[in-house]
């Protein structure tokens, strides 16, 4: 079984891109063992990324997006957290680019 590694900042999770991807979508590492490594989605138009949940009832997830193919593509983009549509906004980016934000709620857990 392939995990999701993340490391700790704080409150935060941070998975890289430069650890084992599980998810769809994704092309192989560009920039392996740099801490500029990034990776290319598409040719589809729908890339998921699975991260273990929390017990957090709102979550927020941050994504840097180093560049686009085509203007279009980032009025296109579009978040999905736990299969539901959520807003995003555009922020500046530490490092090229630009980091897309959104939150979303926390599916419930059945009771036992």
């Amino acid at each position: 079984m392939q995990r999701v590694k993340l490391t700790r900042s704080g409150r935060q999770m941070i998975y890289k891109m430069s650890a084992a991807l599980i998810g769809d979508g994704f092309w192989g590492r560009d920039s392996r063992g740099r801490p500029d490594c990034c990776r290319w989605t598409g040719p589809g138009d729908d890339s998921v990324l699975y991260v273990p949940s929390f017990d957090e009832p709102i979550v927020e997830v941050a994504m840097d997006v180093r560049g686009w193919i085509a203007p279009e593509a980032r009025a296109d983009f579009r978040v999905k957290i736990w299969d539901e549509a959520v807003d995003h906004r555009f922020e500046r980016a530490k490092s090229r680019g630009c980091r897309a934000v959104s939150r979303g709620a926390a599916p419930r857990r059945p009771e036992a």
